[in-house]
């Protein structure tokens, strides 16, 4: 396990999640992924968002900070995203 960063998408009151299968299951999440080195949270936010979703947003604010137990960190951040983008299955969904 690593740190992990994820984005908060909301448009017309409806958050985007991903459908992968993790853990034995399919699930819903929100996009994101392991922090990469040299890499911030909120950049890893914004490359994920773009792989899994082909999306370019722009950070509005941090949303949450969860320290696990393992001692990695999940970061949460609300993100824009112009209304003329539409979400795609992305190259690392």
């Amino acid at each position: 396990m690593r740190n992990r960063s994820m984005a908060l998408v909301v448009r017309d009151s409806k958050i985007l999640m991903i459908h992968t299968y993790r853990f034995g299951r399919y699930i819903y999440e929100l996009p994101g992924g392991g922090i990469e080195a040299g890499e911030t949270p909120e950049e890893a936010a914004l490359r994920e968002l773009q792989e899994e979703c082909g999306l370019v947003g722009k950070i509005v604010r941090p949303l949450n900070v969860l320290h696990r137990m393992n001692g990695n960190t999940e970061y949460v951040f609300l993100v824009d995203v112009s209304k003329e983008q539409e979400a795609t299955v992305g190259f690392d969904p």
